[in-house]
């Protein structure tokens, strides 16, 4: 009897995801938010900064539009080590708005709060993070020109309603009243900007009671962003978007010291923007998620190609820091090419949706599992976009996940076992590579290394781009090259991240060239890569696994490699 009833607990299961998979219009509870995804597919909670303490206390705002711009400002606050300083050698190569993108595109979900998450870095520098800002909080340009860069700011008096040229000998009467003048002439909402060292400035948004938030850049020895050669293995730390007491302006070890800069000035964008309308973006941040923190990732991070039949799993943190019990709603839809397996509150169709309750202070993790369709049409330039999910209607972006053959468990693992330092060996590069692939069993087809990367980027002028004629072209993971000197919208450009840590396989190859010097590494395991020098290569762990990759990204350009055992 025992057995009988298992049978049909079973059989009906197994309609109910046949039934799920089928696109069913009935809404159909199942309940499955706690169960486990497969060992492929496991995606573990996140670890979270807690929001940090806002330090302006009580304060009268304005106006509903400016407490609407300081809520955005602070969800990017709330975003802390995903929120990251601009390579400074990208921008003075390559100076790039975000906002003309986005007014094309006309998507909010760009570079919005919620874009930045624990497995997504959003870079910005002090002036494109306060353009975003405007632009997510009220879809406006913060300035006509739509290409200002702070400095520009500070020197142009037609929007400035008070400015001050230091003249760098004034006496403490002078500081003093100048300095009261200045920090009582300001509202919350206001700009400030700063000019300094010719071309270059700064710029901040002003929330009251002398406190104000900005993006800034971390020189220090555990941080800082990724300079191109001195500070190459460096490794962000801290999120740039933080809170500033403007007190520290007028102390002589503070970096923007009031007295040696060249113009300081207050902008009040609430007066000469004419008929600032809020996004409704903002308009359900303001209703649904005020102290509310939701991010949505997935098992497949950017660089971890997904393969027809493989479950891919998506999860969404919550946390809410309120002093009170708050319920969030959260929608999402079963990407193309994926069959829904399980996970969801309700299924409609391919409608899924959750309403997750939280007591005050209270994290929860919830999960959803789909499986890659079995197509294999899907391994021609196949791809799975999950960016509708929304927490409270607030967008919940999640990068794109590529489909793409790689090798499987056995050949991984004959791989890791075999990559290992031969000092015997006589070769390196590519055919260093080839050993280590041999050894295991398996053929690896590439050129030599100097061959093979003069084949995979063509260069104009200045910059170079992926080759799409190349033989290998197929094999460079999506979104994993780039470099100094590349210009692709796909590329990560000069951003030397952390995200390639947890991207990378056993197998893949990370070439990469600066100037014309080409190096060639293999991963040979967790944290472990190999460079493919004479005499067996040489191992590098542990930090030394983190500041060889952080400085590969600093070569003119570079790529990684998968293969498959076709």
């Amino acid at each position: 009897m025992k057995k009988l009833v298992a049978l049909l607990l079973a059989m009906l299961l197994l309609m109910g995801s046949v039934a799920c998979g089928k696109e069913n219009t009935n809404t159909i509870k199942n309940n499955g938010s706690t169960d486990e995804p497969t060992e492929s597919s496991k995606l573990e909670m996140p670890i979270i900064r807690k929001r940090p303490v806002s330090p302006e206390g009580e304060v009268d705002l304005p106006s509903y539009e400016v407490e609407a711009l300081i809520e955005v400002a602070k969800a990017y606050i709330a975003r802390t080590i995903a929120n990251q300083y601009e390579d400074s050698f990208k921008t003075a190569f390559d100076e790039r708005w975000f906002i003309p993108n986005k007014e094309s595109a006309g998507d909010l979900s760009v570079y919005s709060p919620e874009s930045a998450t624990s497995q997504n870095t959003y870079y910005a520098s002090c002036s494109p993070f306060m353009k975003d800002l405007f632009w997510q909080a009220w879809g406006v340009n913060l300035t006509d020109t739509g290409s200002w860069t702070a400095a520009e700011i500070a020197k142009d008096s037609k929007y400035s309603l008070w400015s001050y040229v230091p003249t760098k000998v004034e006496i403490e009467e002078e500081k003093e009243k100048i300095k009261t003048e200045f920090l009582s002439t300001l509202i919350p909402g206001d700009v400030i900007a700063l000019c300094h060292k010719g071309p270059s400035g700064h710029i901040l948004l002003y929330i009251g009671n002398g406190w104000a938030i900005h993006c800034t850049c971390h020189y220090s020895t555990g941080g800082g962003n990724y300079d191109h050669g001195v500070n190459s293995a460096k490794i962000e730390v801290d999120g740039s978007v933080e809170y500033i007491d403007l007190n520290t302006f007028f102390e002589e070890d503070n970096y923007y010291y009031f007295w040696e800069k060249e113009i300081w000035s207050i902008l009040r964008p609430s007066d000469y923007i004419k008929d600032i309308k809020i996004t409704e973006q903002t308009k359900l941040r303001m209703d649904n998620l005020r102290d509310i923190y939701v991010e949505k990732i997935s098992s497949h991070p950017v660089g971890l190609t997904a393969q027809i039949g493989e479950e891919i799993t998506y999860g969404f943190y919550l946390r809410n820091d309120r002093e009170e019990q708050a319920t969030i709603e959260i929608k999402d839809i079963v990407p193309e090419n994926t069959t829904y397996v399980s996970g969801a509150d309700a299924v409609d169709g391919k409608n899924l949706s959750w309403s997750v309750s939280l007591a005050a202070g209270e994290e929860k993790f919830i999960r959803y599992t789909v499986k890659v369709n079995e197509d294999p049409e899907l391994y021609k330039n196949g791809v799975i976009k999950s960016n509708s999910a929304t927490a409270g209607g607030v967008l919940l972006p999640c990068p794109s996940i590529y489909i793409g053959k790689k090798l499987d468990e056995s050949n991984l693992k004959k791989l890791e076992e075999v990559c290992v330092i031969d000092e015997e060996s006589e070769v390196e590069g590519i055919a260093l590579a080839r050993e280590f692939y041999e050894k295991a069993g398996l053929k690896l087809d590439l050129p030599n290394e100097t061959t093979l990367i003069n084949e995979l980027f063509i260069k104009d002028d200045v910059y170079y781009q992926l080759n799409p004629e190349s033989s290998c072209y197929n094999m460079v993971v999506p979104k994993l090259y780039g470099g100094f000197r590349t210009n692709d919208d796909n590329t990560q450009k000069g951003e030397r991240t952390g995200f390639i840590d947890y991207n990378l396989m056993i197998g893949d190859i990370l070439i990469c060239r600066e100037a014309s010097a080409v190096k060639t590494f293999i991963c040979a395991g967790e944290e472990k890569i190999i460079g493919l020098f004479v005499g067996g290569g040489l191992m590098y762990e542990g930090e030394e696994y983190y500041s060889v990759l952080h400085s590969s990204f600093g070569h003119d350009v570079y790529a990684v490699l998968r293969t498959s055992a076709e």
